[in-house]
């Protein structure tokens, strides 16, 4: 046997005696942007139960907008997709009834401040605290007028 296997190099073999790889562009049936879609909505949902409810906007948007492109970019929708799809719509409800949910209450103790809301706050401030919301709030407008 003759391991000695050397290949003719006459300017036409640019693999080196390998076979010819075909490095193509790669395939755009939508299947990347689909993964990429669940893991933004999955990423959405950690931020929320990490307490960044206004931040996980980001992913979920772009966890909807990757799932529609890999619906155009495949024709149909995939099941990674529709999960991410899914899952990006509920995190977006969800943020936004949590904002007006803390918009409604801001409203209510701003109108009432010796309203029930406003006692319940105090009252889990001062649980919690040691503090009244009342007194928190002052001292925070206190600052920031004190720094204007």
């Amino acid at each position: 046997m003759n391991y000695d296997y050397q290949p003719q190099n006459d300017g036409s073999d640019v693999n080196g005696g390998m076979p010819p790889v075909n490095l193509g562009a790669p395939a755009k049936n939508g299947h990347n942007m689909a993964v990429t879609s669940l893991i933004l909505a999955v990423s959405s949902i950690v931020l929320v139960f990490l307490g960044c409810c206004c931040i996980n906007l980001i992913p979920a948007i772009l966890s909807i907008v990757f799932a529609l492109i890999s619906k155009k970019r495949s024709g149909k929708m995939e099941g990674v997709a529709i999960a991410g799809l899914v899952v990006g719509i509920i995190c977006v409800v969800l943020t936004l009834i949590f904002i007006g949910f803390v918009i409604y209450i801001g409203i209510a103790v701003s109108n009432n401040p010796n309203g029930a809301i406003a006692q319940r706050l105090d009252d889990l401030f001062m649980q919690r605290y040691g503090i009244s919301f009342s007194e928190y709030m002052n001292q925070i407008l206190g600052d920031a007028e004190a720094a204007q």
